[in-house]
């Protein structure tokens, strides 16, 4: 997992803003590691820890000052719930 920041700091009207960062998926093979998905999270996510089952991760979102809590499957993806 990698937390994005995704041009947070642009102004809005330049090509490379983007309001919200992401958390990109990597899948790790041996040494080969894979991106395989990414999901959006909020306004510049600064840190990211698992539970303790590693069923969820949580994204801590300094900007909009909330957490966004993502759910990860048995598949190697990661869904956002909204939460």
């Amino acid at each position: 997992m990698a937390v994005l920041l995704r041009g947070i700091e642009q102004r809005q009207d330049r090509v490379l803003y983007n309001r919200n960062g992401s958390v990109a998926v990597l899948k790790i093979d041996g040494k080969k590691v894979t991106k395989v998905g990414e999901v959006e999270v909020r306004r510049l996510p600064e840190g990211a820890v698992f539970s303790p089952a590693g069923r969820w991760l949580y994204v801590g979102n300094f900007i909009d000052g909330d957490l966004s809590v993502l759910r990860v499957m048995a598949t190697s993806t990661v869904t956002n719930t909204g939460t």
